[in-house]
Parts: structure tokens; C-alpha cells; sequence
């Protein structure tokens, strides 16, 4: 599983949220194209492309219940692309989510 293992730390600003991709697996890693561990968000991705996916994690941390969803790429050049996503919140006090766990199934048929 850790090839396609995402970990993404919750940092909370007052009443907005950023988020930051703490590990990356290679298998993911491949597939984007790019290493992003220890970016935030917003410092790679479009800002459309953020929006929507701070919108999609802010709803997970606030509800604290796990998302199975179908994702397009977040990158402009692959974002015909789409990958299914399983995040879970995750938190340290048992309480408040301080992190996020993702794995990704790259189904290959929607790949090409």
C-alpha cells in the first residue's frame, strides 16, 4: 500500500484550513509526474484546482467521516485523468482531525 499512500497534515489558520502533503508514495509520485511532499497546496497547484480540492478536505475534516470519491487529476495537462480516492480523517486527540490518510487506485482503463 505505501507506494500509493498520500499523508496530508491539517493546519488550521483562525477559521481557514491549509493543507500540506507530508508523504508522498513513489507509486503516486510516478503517476503526477512530480514530487510534491512538504508542499502546501497552494503553492502547487492552480487556484481553481485548489479551491476545489481544499473545499473536498475541509468537508472531511468537518464532518470526520472517511470519502470514497472518483477525483479528476489535479494537474492542468492530466486532468482528463481520474483516480479513486479514499481519504480518512485522522487525529492525534482522538478529536480534533490533524491529518488526513489517502490512498489512490489508478484504475489504468480510466487512465488513457
Amino acid at each position: 500500500m505505501l507506494p500509493w499512500l498520500n499523508l496530508v497534515d491539517v493546519v488550521r489558520d483562525g477559521k481557514k484550513y491549509r493543507f500540506r502533503h507530508r508523504l508522498i508514495g513513489t507509486g503516486i509520485v510516478e503517476r503526477f509526474g512530480r514530487d510534491a511532499t512538504g508542499a502546501w497546496f497552494e503553492d502547487i497547484y492552480d487556484p481553481a484546482v485548489t479551491d476545489a480540492q481544499v473545499k473536498s478536505l475541509m468537508a472531511l475534516v468537518e464532518s470526520r467521516q472517511a470519502e470514497l470519491a472518483l477525483t479528476p487529476m489535479p494537474i492542468a495537462e492530466k486532468n482528463f485523468m481520474t483516480y479513486q480516492r479514499l481519504a480518512m480523517p485522522l487525529a492525534s486527540d482522538g478529536i480534533t482531525v490533524d491529518m488526513i490518510m489517502i490512498v489512490i487506485d489508478f484504475d489504468e482503463q480510466r487512465m488513457t
